[in-house]
């Protein structure tokens, strides 16, 4: 490979790496706070220290993880599926998001049950069925 095809591959990577989108980048693992952030910003309904919590993935009450299971932000949802308190019910509702980041999100958590594991195995994005394999816990 002569020097000028290497350095042009190089920039390629540099450059497709460099992806605007923290949630969804080209190289890397995804990031779902900063979008989350912003989107909580403007949420006025929701008590700063449940915010926190969920910024953080932290326990959060029912109440507030069901208003932002449904919120137009992936980032938020991907949170919500993450979050150690979510229950079961939110999880079977995302598991069929959209987004397959938000579904990775539900493979990922340890609450999630055999049975949503069992169909997220099936899930047509490769990353959601990767996540399923590679948990922590050894399931499904």
């Amino acid at each position: 490979m002569s020097v000028r095809t290497y350095t042009s591959l190089i920039l390629l990577i540099l450059i497709v790496g460099c992806s605007p989108d923290a949630y969804d980048p080209v190289l890397g693992p995804r990031n779902p706070r900063p979008g989350a952030e912003h989107f909580l910003s403007g949420r006025s309904d929701i008590p700063e220290s449940q915010k926190q919590c969920l910024i953080n993935i932290k326990p959060c009450s029912q109440d507030v993880l069901e208003k932002l299971a449904v919120a137009p932000s992936r980032e938020i949802r991907s949170l919500v599926a993450a979050n150690p308190s979510v229950n079961v019910s939110t999880l079977e509702k995302l598991m069929s998001d959209k987004e397959p980041g938000v579904r990775q999100y539900v493979a990922s958590n340890s609450k999630t049950p055999r049975s949503i594991l069992i169909k997220l195995k099936g899930d047509p994005d490769e990353n959601v069925r990767w996540q399923v394999d590679h948990r922590q816990d050894s399931q499904p």
